[in-house]
């Protein structure tokens, strides 16, 4: 995935989880509209947030990841 359809994507996520809108219901066009007419406002600041959530997500999982493994194992053992 390249930098702008990556982009797009975030704006998208952005956009929908603002408004509660399912993202296949939105025009691609639409959303950058949106975006260039309120560039000026804290949406960059959202976007940024998103994105910081998503890596702390992404450590998240990992560290927890062996304790789940663990408890599948206890799961199976059992049944």
């Amino acid at each position: 995935m390249n930098d702008q359809t990556r982009d797009m994507s975030v704006k998208k996520e952005t956009y929908c989880e603002m408004f509660g809108v399912e993202p296949n219901r939105v025009n691609d066009d639409f959303v950058k509209g949106f975006f260039v007419r309120h560039a000026g406002e804290h949406l960059e600041q959202l976007k940024s947030g998103y994105i910081q959530m998503a890596d702390i997500n992404a450590e998240i999982t990992h560290d927890f990841s062996s304790c789940e493994a663990d408890c599948e194992r206890r799961v199976l053992e059992q049944y």
